[in-house]
């Protein structure tokens, strides 16, 4: 049985390992455990089967093999973590999973960088803690049947409490709206749209563009936030592209959430806007000021002109980006 969204390493995962429920013959089963070990060694465990492999996972599941095609593609439109860093989940959707069907199911939709609330339960992803880099889909399941056992509070959301369960609720709140937006601009092909805010949430989220960088901002009010040093290693790349490169624990899904949101207030999606003041005020009860002027906002994001993403932003073509009109006068397009 396939579950809509599931990632087809879980597909494969819950045929070889949940006995109690899988009717997978054992030599067809040895061939899943051997196509699985080729894909954990290819470096995606998620994507990129070979036309071969998924004609003997259809034969060994008897599932249709244009589904298997479908979900083995992977994604063009948004930005997709390092198989590495897809390691966010929604803890009440693995307690249904382990309730209806007795074993956890990995979403498609968890290895999205933009993806950071759960669209069923409209509470923030969590991620796996400790050690996590790995590319073994039977450690990830195992690692996340341990943490709703271990962190039996935070299966229906984590346990924050005062100012900052508020603040973390309302930059929800906002990023599910971004994300309900950026699904109707897919399902419309209204492509320059959602390519801006890509190419802006890109750039908030960078990696270092040189050693002697300041952390991104998004990073910066996460710490804040949560008191925990979420910012990834220096990248000596020049790349504005190298998302996440060299995090030494865990990917902060935080982080990403202020990150998607602060791309809505500046570029004025999903009424964002209409939110951040209250957001701003929010940081301020916790005692952290934070820009409340879109273009105040977004120099504080990007740093000085010679600086990664407003570098980036000056050097690029403003009419091919699309950029707003204050941007581009912030920028001194012509």
């Amino acid at each position: 049985m396939y579950v809509e969204g599931e990632a087809l390493s879980s597909l494969i995962l819950r045929n070889i390992e949940a006995f109690h429920t899988s009717t997978v013959p054992e030599l067809c089963r040895l061939k899943l455990q051997e196509i699985i070990r080729h894909a954990a060694a290819d470096g995606d465990i998620d994507f990129s089967y070979s036309e071969e492999r998924l004609q003997c996972i259809s034969e060994s599941l008897e599932l249709d093999l244009s589904t298997l095609e479908y979900i083995n593609r992977a994604p063009s439109w948004g930005l997709l973590l390092a198989p590495c860093e897809r390691v966010q989940f929604c803890p009440s959707c693995v307690r249904e999973d382990l309730k209806f069907i007795r074993f956890p199911v990995w979403r498609l939709s968890w290895g999205y960088t933009h993806y950071t609330v759960c669209d069923t339960h409209l509470c923030p992803l969590q991620i796996l803690k400790g050690e996590y880099r790995c590319n073994n889909p039977l450690y990830r399941i195992n690692s996340v049947g341990r943490y709703i056992i271990d962190f039996p509070s935070e299966t229906v959301g984590a346990g924050y409490s005062g100012e900052i369960a508020r603040l973390v609720d309302t930059l929800a709140m906002v990023a599910s709206n971004v994300q309900t937006q950026l699904d109707t601009w897919r399902e419309q092909s209204q492509d320059e749209r959602s390519d801006l805010f890509f190419s802006l949430l890109s750039a908030v989220l960078r990696a270092y563009m040189k050693p002697v960088d300041v952390p991104p901002y998004c990073y910066q009010l996460s710490k804040s936030l949560l008191r925990e040093n979420v910012a990834p290693i220096a990248s000596h790349g020049s790349s504005v592209g190298d998302l996440f490169f060299g995090h030494t624990k865990a990917t902060s899904v935080t982080a990403r959430m202020i990150g998607v949101v602060m791309t809505a207030v500046i570029l004025d999606i999903a009424s964002a806007r209409a939110y951040w003041q209250n957001i701003v005020a929010l940081f301020s009860d916790i005692g952290v000021l934070v820009p409340n002027n879109p273009t105040w906002l977004f120099t504080t994001c990007t740093g000085t002109a010679d600086q990664g993403v407003r570098a980036w932003l000056t050097n690029s073509n403003g009419a091919k980006l699309n950029l707003p009109h204050f941007l581009l006068e912030e920028l001194n397009f012509p």
